[in-house]
């Protein structure tokens, strides 16, 4: 292999999280044999090492740069406006299995209401962006504390907002932990999760997102009375919300409701953002 198509191989990785082990073998290869042999030319010489160096450091900055959306999805047509992500993802709907095992299902858990609120949107004419990264998973490899959550989705909002210039909203969706008397309501004959819109006023952004947090609820009464609980202020606290001027941290239902219940209540959601959007 020439330096010429070394070169080129070196960009093309810079799509993956690291370069391939192959890659890294057929780099090693080319200087043992490079330098192996001896060379009457020491300018040439000269060269083909500042040319091996700059190799080599930009392979380090590949290495460390980690796509941090590789858990994200939307769809590729349209650029997304919204943006949903679940810090808490272990959070699950056991209502009446009472089955904690179901917290690690992302099928039952926290990431499908996600999901399924993000196709939701997508019916909707509304393009969202769905990352369903493992946080909690991630805090273990990193050996980051629990506390430590809304510092690593952080990073991964702030990918988000990037990479996605046309994002003008950003939702962490989470379940309360309130007994399901409080969490549930009745909407067509159907029980239903009810909503819960939380702002931490720790920062800047707090009034302008506290504005908008009490239009989408006025706005969700109007469609759906008495299915969201009402806005809450968390005293000094951040949850990300400022880094956009509509950010949320929404609680869909609770641990006692059933996912079932859960999207019932997404897919209402839906419906009013897309009214607000279009």
């Amino acid at each position: 292999m020439n330096n010429e198509e070394m070169i080129k191989k070196l960009k093309k990785t810079k799509s993956l999280n690291s370069p391939r082990k192959e890659f890294e073998s057929e780099l090693e290869e080319m200087l043992v044999e490079k330098f192996s042999k001896k060379s009457k030319n020491k300018l040439y010489l000269s060269y083909f090492s500042s040319v091996v160096a700059s190799l080599l450091i930009l392979l380090l900055i590949v290495s460390n740069q980690p796509n941090l959306l590789n858990n994200a999805v939307y769809n590729k047509d349209f650029e997304p406006v919204v943006f949903i992500y679940h810090t808490h993802n272990y959070e699950a709907f056991l209502g009446e299995k009472a089955d904690p095992s179901m917290a690690w299902d992302e099928n039952e858990n926290i990431t499908s209401l996600g999901k399924f609120l993000s196709s939701e949107l997508e019916k909707r004419g509304v393009s969202a962006l769905h990352d369903a990264t493992n946080y909690h998973l991630e805090l273990e490899n990193k050996g980051m504390e629990y506390a430590q959550s809304y510092n690593l989705s952080r990073e991964i909002v702030m990918e988000a907002l990037n990479t996605h210039k046309s994002l003008e909203m950003t939702f962490d969706i989470h379940r309360d932990v309130q007994p399901r008397s409080i969490t549930t309501t009745t909407i067509n004959g159907e029980e239903v999760a009810r909503i819960n819109i939380v702002i931490g006023d720790g920062h800047e952004n707090y009034l302008e997102n506290l504005e908008f947090a009490k239009e989408l609820y006025y706005k969700i009464e109007n469609f759906y009375p008495n299915l969201a609980r009402g806005v809450i202020a968390s005293s000094h606290r951040n949850y990300n919300q400022d880094l956009l001027n509509k950010a949320f941290l929404i609680e869909i239902g609770g641990h006692e409701n059933t996912i079932e219940e859960a999207k019932r209540s997404a897919s209402y959601l839906a419906e009013v953002l897309a009214d607000i959007l279009n």
